[in-house]
């Protein structure tokens, strides 16, 4: 999204920065704002307007406007979704149970992003790229999505288990052997989940770095993590959330795959990575 780029953009000159930050500040002025609109707004020129909008992939300022509008309405209508609410009711047509989904997963992947610590998510990609096997501990639906990342993290050459217990025979096995980078990943909703919590104190009495995988960042079990990621957590039974839940931890895992992906794509390419599906 335009609004995402606009935020990366690396190294902006001062009267760039000035716009980035207007825009940022107020989405909804560029609906009925030109160029010149713009550079009066933030004391910089028409010209300066332009050749951001260029940077961001855009042909100029008009192309810039028709994009960011269709954005802002999709943000707005993503916003507008309340996960809390009874979203789907009874003899639902398919078209509108169809069309509801849609809004939930984007409503959930919009909010899992927005708080999603970019630096902390770096750092959990660069423990897992530097690591030599991956471990994932997760319970109940948590383990099924952990068995899906670690295929996932497979393809990209990265040996990768799943546990669904605490499974301390093995975690002291491989600390006596010492010959191994190992990287774990702990998945809790509430961050409260006693088996997690046990598995977290017996990885860090082992010297295992922890990457934790939570709805609660003040949890202990964020507290005893070396990196923490947050997922989006807002509903009830009757509203979802057990999917909502699935789909921003999913996503997150999306992302980290795609980022260790983007990091060493050439080496993937030549490995025939793209081509692995026809097998399935």
């Amino acid at each position: 999204m335009l609004i995402e780029q606009l935020k990366e953009i690396s190294n902006p000159t001062y009267q760039e920065e000035a716009i980035i930050r207007y825009l940022i500040d107020h989405p909804e002025i560029v609906d009925k704002a030109t160029a010149s609109d713009i550079a009066d707004l933030t004391y910089t020129s028409a010209s300066t307007v332009v050749r951001l909008c260029k940077k961001l992939g855009m042909k100029g300022y008009p192309d810039f406007k028709i994009q960011w509008i269709k954005e802002q309405m999709m943000i707005q209508s993503e916003k507008n979704i309340d996960t809390s609410l009874d979203l789907i009711e009874k003899n639902e047509s398919m078209n509108s149970v169809s069309s509801t989904m849609s809004k939930v997963y984007n409503k959930v992947t919009y909010e899992t992003n927005n708080q999603l610590d970019k630096m902390e998510l770096s750092k959990a990609v660069s423990m897992i790229k530097g690591s030599d096997v991956v471990n994932i501990y997760g319970t109940a639906s948590n383990y099924e999505v952990a068995k899906q990342a670690c295929y996932n993290f497979s393809t990209l050459g990265h040996i990768s288990q799943a546990f669904h217990s605490n499974n301390i025979q093995y975690i002291n096995n491989v600390a006596k052997k010492g010959n191994e980078k190992i990287v774990s990943v702990v998945i809790s909703h509430n961050g409260k989940n006693q088996e997690i919590i046990r598995t977290c104190k017996n990885l860090r009495k082992a010297g295992f770095p922890i990457i934790a995988i939570v709805g609660n960042k003040d949890s202990e079990i964020a507290e005893l993590a070396n990196c923490t990621l947050t997922m989006y957590s807002k509903g009830n039974v009757f509203s979802l959330s057990n999917l909502t839940y699935r789909i921003s931890l999913t996503y997150i895992f999306d992302v980290i795959y795609a980022a260790l992906l983007s990091q060493d794509i050439d080496f993937q390419k030549s490995n025939a990575l793209y081509s692995f599906t026809s097998e399935l």
